[in-house]
């Protein structure tokens, strides 16, 4: 998912560079502190490291965490989205397996909710949003980790039907984004990776692993379209209510 670049488009362009290096960030921590071919106790102490790294300003003028740390004081926004992935990694740096499918949704909600608040924040949305985008990047990242079967989600012993209902309900909950967001072009994008993810879902559920056709994308277009103008946005307040 780390790589989608549907997901990185979602920010307007002059936040895409941001982005792609918090996607980036976010890819190598998983894939590094995910690594059984490293000791769990090497992991844990760089894992340490790192947090140390993240707290103080980067020597390395060069580096992903320069870039990143500069680009979040520019922007004026906390460093704790970067921090939090840490609680999510920790997790995986001790070996630990989720047991259920509700421990595999809070193992994502950790490491994912920080990048759907970057998103958000950048385009100054209402705190309403947050909780709908993140559980929109949980189901992408669902739909592809259930194909793979990775390690970290075999213990759960998640039944097809128990991992379909996880997707629907992640999906009715994202689906709420497009009545919430403010910025235009953020609704327009949203409503083109909720429709795709819901065709993804629809194939996942007839066990087929295919990609849209070119109809599949006109149609996707068409009703993404249709709904950036029928679909109304909700007047909310600052607490989102």
């Amino acid at each position: 998912m780390f790589n989608n670049c549907n997901i990185a488009k979602l920010a307007a362009k002059k936040y895409q560079p941001l982005i792609g290096d918090y996607l980036a960030f976010l890819q190598l921590g998983q894939q590094h502190f995910g690594n059984k071919k490293v000791s769990s106790d090497t992991r844990t102490e760089k894992l340490k490291l790192l947090e140390k790294a993240l707290r103080r300003p980067s020597p390395f003028q060069n580096g992903l965490i320069f870039r990143l740390q500069q680009n979040f004081l520019k922007e004026n926004i906390s460093i704790s989205l970067l921090l939090e992935p840490l609680s999510a990694w920790r997790y995986a740096a001790a070996d630990k397996m989720p047991a259920s499918g509700p421990q595999v949704s809070e193992l994502l909600n950790r490491l994912l909710s920080p990048a759907a608040r970057l998103f958000l924040v950048l385009d100054n949305e209402n705190p309403s949003t947050y909780l709908p985008l993140t559980s929109l990047f949980i189901m992408l990242f669902l739909l592809e980790i259930f194909k793979d079967n990775p390690d970290f989600i075999k213990k759960a012993k998640m039944s097809r039907r128990q991992k379909e209902s996880r997707l629907k309900g992640l999906h009715k909950s994202a689906a709420v984004l497009l009545q919430l967001v403010k910025n235009k072009r953020l609704k327009f994008r949203l409503a083109l990776l909720l429709n795709t993810a819901e065709f993804q879902l629809a194939a996942f559920q007839n066990n087929k692993q295919q990609k849209p056709s070119f109809l599949d994308c006109s149609l996707i277009f068409l009703y993404s379209t249709a709904q950036f103008f029928f679909i109304k946005r909700k007047s909310v307040n600052n607490k989102g209510i």
